[in-house]
């Protein structure tokens, strides 16, 4: 059960003394320059260094034109009829054949 309370350590009539106030800290912000006087230089920024640049890829030039009545003269309508499973007269082939004019 809860008991009377116990009895001080010390009885006197003086306040408890706290414990001294805490230490400064250890880095004073420094005082303002005095008026006329520069702060200290910033020293300068690193300079950048930049990745070498790549040397130049040679493209031989074109022999004929792209598209252009080639070796198989494969069209988006035909590579769609023969690889995609295209039907002749179905929705994809027409629509192919009024977009592109085949």
């Amino acid at each position: 059960m809860i008991g009377p309370s116990r009895a001080p350590d010390h009885a006197t009539d003086e306040p408890r003394r706290t414990t001294s106030p805490a230490a400064p800290p250890a880095h004073q912000p420094s005082a303002p320059a005095r008026p006329g006087q520069q702060p200290p230089a910033r020293p300068e920024a690193p300079k950048r260094t930049h990745a070498p640049e790549r040397p130049r890829a040679e493209v031989p030039g074109l022999t004929r034109s792209p598209g252009a009545g080639g070796g198989g003269r494969a069209d988006v309508c035909s590579l769609g009829t023969k690889y995609g499973g295209w039907r002749p007269g179905s929705p994809e082939v027409v629509i192919c054949d009024q977009a592109y004019g085949r």
